[in-house]
């Protein structure tokens, strides 16, 4: 039996505003309910290079996006990744990076042990 504390996920979203923002992220496409842990481990894996200079991490983020070009399990988009202050100078190989636009967002949050937390 585990003591750890369940993850929780809000049932409504926080308006948020953000300014312009880069997200270093690995992306995966499948079922966010199986592709959504692969992300994060990966996405983890490959930032504890040490490449990533983590004083540039705001937060995580994991966004996620129906693809209405593609049919089936291909249209589910997963990012799993981080916000960043700026442009990191160097980061390991293998994740993707964009700059997010400024405006409003829906932010979910997640609270739980990070035990549970691919």
């Amino acid at each position: 039996m585990t003591t750890d504390t369940p993850l929780h996920l809000s049932p409504i979203p926080e308006v948020i505003h953000m300014p312009e923002t880069v997200f270093v992220y690995v992306e995966k496409r499948g079922p966010f309910i199986t592709q959504a842990p692969v992300a994060w481990y990966e996405f983890w894996t490959k930032a504890a290079t040490g490449e990533l200079d983590k004083s540039l991490i705001t937060c995580m983020a994991g966004l996620s996006r129906i693809d209405p070009t593609q049919e089936g399990d291909k249209a589910f988009i997963y990012q799993a990744g981080i916000l960043t202050s700026s442009f990191p100078d160097l980061f390991p190989a293998g994740l993707q990076h964009r700059t997010l636009k400024p405006g409003m967002y829906a932010s979910f949050l997640m609270t739980g042990s990070y035990t549970q937390f691919p």
